[in-house]
């Protein structure tokens, strides 16, 4: 399904029933977790995993010193 999603996304082309559903759903889930981060959405997916790594880094570093 997440194959499909990718897919719908760029061409907005459901192939299966309820994919925008899901787009929506997982889009409102994405902006859920930016605001419990306390980011502004909307961010792009290489900021995502940019910041979820620095913050992967700094309680990395907290519980190994």
């Amino acid at each position: 399904m997440y194959n499909l999603l990718t897919t719908y996304r760029a061409t907005k082309a459901e192939p299966v029933a309820g994919l925008s559903t899901l787009a929506d759903a997982h889009d409102l889930l994405d902006q859920a977790v930016a605001n419990a981060y306390g980011w502004a959405w909307p961010l792009s997916e290489d900021e995502v995993l940019t910041r979820l790594l620095d913050l992967n880094l700094q309680k990395s570093s907290r519980t190994s010193a």
